[in-house]
């Protein structure tokens, strides 16, 4: 006690703890199937360590892909992960931890086979064609013939069957 003024002194320790925030936060992304989905993240605070989760509608998983302890998780895209959710836990080397938002994955299918209109036989793919006739692989009679409306035409993507051909006149 302070006789002076009649005050007491007391001391006493604090610890202060830093804040982890997460400045730049994962974003959904869209991939095509077999091609590799990036999900990164980025955050403050000293010697952070990072833990990505997934989830496939059962619960929250702990990541194994490549990246999965980095800012930066890479998940091969696949079918069966089509609309996983996934997330980042963050914590600073005082244990304080900080989870990020979720972001999706959506997978891109593989489009239906196409082939590009070419000759087949004596024909020609040019833009003055005024008909395509389609023929059997095996034969050269014509199966169906189809007017060609615009010079525009010849190129275009349009699915066959494998034993379909066309020729162009």
């Amino acid at each position: 006690m302070n006789a002076a003024n009649g005050t007491r002194d007391i001391s006493a320790a604090v610890t202060l703890t830093a804040q982890t925030n997460i400045i730049l936060q994962p974003v959904s992304v869209t991939q095509k199937a077999g091609k590799a989905a990036k999900f990164s993240i980025s955050a403050s605070g000293s010697s952070l360590t990072y833990q990505w989760q997934y989830n496939d509608g059962s619960g929250w998983k702990n990541c194994t892909w490549t990246g999965s302890r980095t800012t930066v998780l890479s998940v091969p895209a696949a079918a069966g992960r089509n609309g996983y959710k996934f997330r980042c836990i963050v914590k600073s080397a005082n244990a304080a931890k900080t989870v990020s938002g979720t972001a999706t994955l959506t997978v891109k299918l593989a489009q239906p086979e196409t082939q590009r209109m070419a000759g087949c036989g004596t024909g020609s793919c040019a833009p003055e064609s005024s008909r395509i006739r389609f023929c059997r692989s095996t034969g050269s009679s014509p199966h169906r013939e189809l007017p060609v409306f615009s010079e525009r035409f010849a190129g275009v993507l349009l699915p066959l069957r494998r034993e379909t051909a066309l020729h162009t006149e």
